[in-house]
């Protein structure tokens, strides 16, 4: 399995939602390469915002949005507890499986 982190500098979320991933994957014992990505600006149409995760090259938490323009933006996580930066430790677990 490919893990891609897709994120740029600024964005808070990106260092916690890479620690997630990296407990995750160890704690559930999957074998996966995880690879931090900071996407080049030309490719940013269509870009959901950092922090992105990939699973062989699947948004892990998919949005519908038609309005993404190309500009760099730091992502919102619906998660149980509000929302935050990144996703949660259960939210990724529950993804994965």
């Amino acid at each position: 399995m490919k893990i891609e982190l897709l994120y740029f500098e600024g964005c808070p979320g990106s260092a916690e939602t890479l620690g997630i991933l990296e407990n995750v994957v160890a704690q559930e014992g999957l074998a996966a390469e995880i690879l931090p990505v900071i996407p080049d600006p030309d490719d940013w149409s269509g870009f959901p915002g950092s922090p992105t995760i990939l699973v062989d090259g699947e948004d892990l938490f998919p949005v519908e949005r038609h309005d993404l323009g190309r500009a760099a933006s730091c992502r919102i996580y619906a998660t149980p507890e509000g929302p935050k930066n990144h996703p949660t430790a259960a939210m990724v677990r529950e993804a994965l499986a």
